[in-house]
């Protein structure tokens, strides 16, 4: 079969850990076979931008600019840990940060809804997009920790010389503080590629913000997205019947669980990343969603991915690959220690040929098996005859409890229930059911030693 021959160059930004891995699987199952593409090769592991001290992050960015296509795996945003295991020179911002800050645009993603896929939130039946801001905020932010006590400002000097300083905080010892910014102009490149895409998709469009406490920041925002709807897309709207409305962040949580979806849910920069996942994971997996850096021309498209790097997927395949031994069960892998390596083959056997306490290993074939795993702190399954024990089931005062113990008592009523066998449940509704109507042609009494405080009783039940 020939190829399909793709016209223009893809840029290919590889990512970390298991990203490598998938996207690999990608290429060669997917993309290779069937289509001639020409694919321009950057490696956004994290090593790799700690060796080019991330220009390699700039270099992409500016590709997917000339091009006007790229497609990003996931990448690490190192922490301390990270820093640490990885041993890098310094705590590299983000390199969606860094790429979202060169190109613009707005990232909106979008749940794939399948019908075989249970829903978290049964009630969203329609797809919520979630528009985030790809520029400042956070993720471009300047933060250091002060080491003293001492006066917190804030500073700016405009290229006419007109300086504008605000005393932020006297702080009576040490702290962190931090400094965002934004463009009028990007804030409006938001707006436009958030209203175009709800007519697009015929959604009604929601930016939400907390410009009650954020007065300037938060409420420049609302000012020019209301200024951009009223000038430019409210007749649009109009004729499609949608509508445009700014609304707190907390009130739009709320709301959002409550709505079936079908809205396009304008976020600021740290907002989106937040109520995405959480939109992915209502919808099923945080792996059904699409999320794309479209800028407000729609020439740049970028295609990333939706989630994080899966580093426990990674060390589970790093242990089938370095131990010989079959990977054990999943009960297994959830016990402690779980995730150290075992350093040699025989580590762990014990004497009556099982490998494991949770492995319960070859047995007769007459014996059953358990119904749970074993565990260290939990018995053993019976096999036997139902013991006695007592086990408590209490009853709320009422025409139930009437029928069963004494009319005039208020308050709750105990009493003592036959043992089932283990594995089974301890006591039902039913089981109940059956003891009392063999109970109640007889009256019975409370023995002295059962009376307890509080006007609570307790009786054994005898048929």
């Amino acid at each position: 079969m020939s190829k399909i021959k793709v016209a223009g160059t893809v840029v290919e930004l590889d990512g970390d850990e298991m990203t490598r891995i998938i996207w690999d699987l990608i290429k060669k199952k997917l993309i290779h076979p069937y289509l001639d593409v020409n694919l321009e090769y950057y490696d956004l592991g994290v090593e790799h931008r700690d060796a080019t001290n991330d220009q390699v992050t700039i270099d992409s960015a500016n590709a997917i600019k000339k091009h006007g296509v790229g497609v990003k795996c996931a990448t690490i945003t190192p922490d301390e840990g990270r820093v640490k295991e990885f041993g890098l020179k310094e705590m590299w911002k983000s390199p969606n940060g860094t790429i979202r800050n060169i190109l613009g645009g707005v990232i909106f993603r979008e749940p794939i809804i399948c019908k075989n896929v249970p829903r978290l939130v049964p009630g969203w039946t329609q797809p919520i997009v979630v528009g985030r801001h790809a520029f400042g905020d956070q993720y471009r932010a300047t933060d250091f920790k002060f080491p003293t006590a001492g006066t917190l400002s804030i500073k700016f000097v405009g290229e006419d010389g007109k300086v504008i300083e605000r005393e932020v905080f006297k702080a009576p010892g040490s702290g962190v503080a931090m400094a965002m910014y934004n463009l009028d102009e990007s804030i409006k490149d938001f707006a436009r590629a958030s209203f175009n895409y709800g007519l697009a998709r015929g959604y009604p469009v929601y930016l939400s913000t907390k410009n009650t406490i954020l007065k300037q920041y938060d409420g420049r925002f609302m000012e020019i997205f209301q200024q951009i709807f009223d000038a430019e897309f409210k007749a649009e709207f109009d004729k499609k019947k949608i509508h445009y409305e700014h609304r707190l962040i907390d009130d739009m949580v709320a709301s959002a669980l409550k709505w079936s979806g079908g809205y396009v849910w304008a976020c600021k920069n740290y907002d989106g990343d937040v109520q995405s996942d959480i939109v992915a994971q209502g919808f099923g997996s945080l792996g059904l969603m699409t999320s794309v850096l479209l800028t407000p021309d729609g020439k740049t498209v970028e295609a990333e991915a939706a989630h994080g790097t899966v580093t426990r997927h990674q060390l589970d395949r790093l242990h089938l690959r370095l131990d010989p031994r079959p990977r054990p069960s999943r009960q297994a892998r959830q016990q402690p220690r779980a995730e150290a390596l075992r350093r040699r083959a025989g580590e762990g056997l014990r004497r009556h040929g099982r490998e494991r306490l949770h492995d319960q290993g070859p047995r007769a074939a007459h014996r059953r098996g358990p119904e749970v795993a074993v565990h260290h702190r939990l018995p053993r399954q019976g096999l036997g005859e139902p013991l006695r024990r007592h086990g408590q089931v209490e009853l709320t005062s009422g025409p139930t409890a009437a029928r069963i113990g004494r009319p005039e008592q208020s308050g709750r009523l105990f009493f003592d229930m036959l043992d089932r066998p283990r594995g089974r449940s301890e006591c039902s509704t039913s089981a109940l059911h059956r003891r009392r109507a063999s109970c109640e042609a007889r009256p019975f009494g409370l023995a002295p030693q059962d009376e307890g405080a509080g006007g609570l009783h307790r009786s054994r039940l005898r048929p």
